[in-house]
């Protein structure tokens, strides 16, 4: 009986976890996505793209330069 209250309690707690894995993937993709705009020369759209970034980590590096640091 205590074996599915501890796995319950488990998910519950891993759960924050998850979602903030879940944002990084994502904001991940946002900074490939402005390198890609950048490549494109589509300055506009990366700048808005790299606003998006910098609203969920502000301290991201490559919003403030415009490129991720493992591009050439």
């Amino acid at each position: 009986m205590r074996t599915p209250r501890l796995l319950v309690l488990l998910l519950m707690l891993s759960l924050p976890t998850v979602s903030q894995i879940a944002v990084a993937q994502t904001t991940q993709q946002l900074v490939q996505e402005g390198n890609a705009a950048i490549a494109a020369g589509n300055y506009a759209q990366a700048e808005t793209i790299w606003r998006q970034v910098l609203q969920r980590e502000p301290s991201n590096a490559d919003a403030y330069f415009g490129e991720s640091s493992g591009s050439t």
